[in-house]
């Protein structure tokens, strides 16, 4: 007696390519939204360090009065994209907080410079471990693909049993 029938072989592999296109299509779509995600932290960042660098250029208040909501508008835009539990979101936050601080006051070029280098360092590190998710994929993807995988080559070594199993009785048989 077999163990599969040649329409319930096919009828999983099937169902497994099905699941398999669908589970792809899905992590291209977060793929896609965390490239977006990157992308307006980083825009969001350039315009607080494109600010910030203008204000203490500045000569008086009124030639940078525009960039001041500005640089509040994107630091909480940031701060709403974060995760506060992660160290490296704290380390963020607290470098936004460290460059308002230094334009705020009577601070040199070198502050300045320092805290925009905080910011970028701290920036980045975000940035690559968004991209790590991005390659890497979310963790239910991972496994789910790890299981099909798995499942699909029990289907098909049960398919090669099967074939083999009938090839050594019609062999046999006759």
């Amino acid at each position: 007696m077999p163990l599969m029938t040649d329409a319930v072989e096919a009828a999983l592999i099937a169902g497994g390519v099905s699941f398999a296109g669908l589970l792809i299509t899905n992590q291209s779509k977060i793929s896609e939204f965390r490239q977006t995600w990157i992308n307006a932290l980083r825009e969001d960042v350039a315009t607080i360090i494109t600010h910030a660098l203008e204000i203490h250029a500045a000569k008086t208040v009124i030639e940078v009065n525009s960039s001041f909501p500005k640089i509040a508008e994107a630091t909480a835009r940031i701060q709403l994209r974060l995760n506060p539990k992660e160290q490296e979101s704290k380390d963020l936050i607290l470098a936004l907080g460290n460059l308002r601080q230094t334009i705020h006051s009577e601070s040199t070029f070198e502050q300045v410079a320092a805290a925009v280098e905080s910011l970028t360092v701290a920036t980045q590190v975000v940035l690559k471990r968004e991209w790590r998710r991005v390659k890497r994929g979310e963790p239910f993807y991972c496994w789910t693909r790890r299981l099909l995988i798995l499942g699909l080559c029990l289907v098909a070594l049960l398919g090669i049993y099967h074939q083999q199993h009938t090839l050594w009785h019609w062999l046999v048989g006759h």
